[in-house]
């Protein structure tokens, strides 16, 4: 774990420029849509969603974040799941900050219904004023079946205020993978 924060930041620094005065910022409303692909063996089963999440300060450091997702996969089969953590963010310079979030989780697939938790840890990196680079690891516990995530993406700034992502999750459960491309857009305050 120490060994992937190191090597990201290395990398995100390595190609770092002079930013702005615009700052990393964890005030925000965001919506995404996402297309995903189920790996289990001989069964592939794809599925599109879209989710709808918000992040608030509540110190300098901390911060609450909430997610409400929903996803459609082939045959039928739904799910939806809300999230909602506690986060924290630090700097490690003007420009990239490491961050943590810890989860409570509620899941359901079909009639299926059941609470976990989960964690992330990443980091941000402001190349310049208008382009953002992010990284991160996961893990979930939820279903009896744990997992972890790694992701990657980028994030253009139109205003200071309004941006667009996309993101790419790849995500193992016991012997299984997800892969996930995400976009999204975010209103900051």
């Amino acid at each position: 774990m120490k060994f992937f924060t190191l090597s990201i930041t290395s990398l995100l620094c390595s190609f770092s420029m002079q930013a702005s005065a615009q700052a990393l910022n964890y005030n925000y409303l965001e919506a995404g849509f996402s297309t995903l692909e189920f790996d289990a063996g001989p069964l592939d089963v794809d599925g599109d969603g879209f989710d709808i999440g918000v992040s608030f300060d509540i110190t300098d450091v901390l911060f609450i974040k909430a997610v409400v997702a929903d996803t459609e996969y082939d045959f039928n089969i739904d799910s939806s799941e809300v999230k909602a953590g506690l986060g924290a963010h630090t700097s490690l310079n003007e420009q990239t900050d490491l961050y943590g979030v810890f989860s409570l989780i509620d899941a359901e697939i079909g009639a299926n219904d059941e609470s976990g938790y989960g964690f992330e840890v990443g980091i941000r990196h402001l190349l310049n004023s208008q382009v953002e680079l992010e990284g991160g690891f996961g893990y979930q516990d939820v279903y009896d079946d744990s997992g972890s995530s790694l992701s990657f993406g980028g994030r253009y700034y139109f205003t200071n205020r309004l941006s667009g992502a996309i993101n790419y999750t790849n995500t193992e459960v016991d012997d299984d993978d997800i892969t996930g491309l995400r976009l999204s857009v975010r209103y900051s305050f």
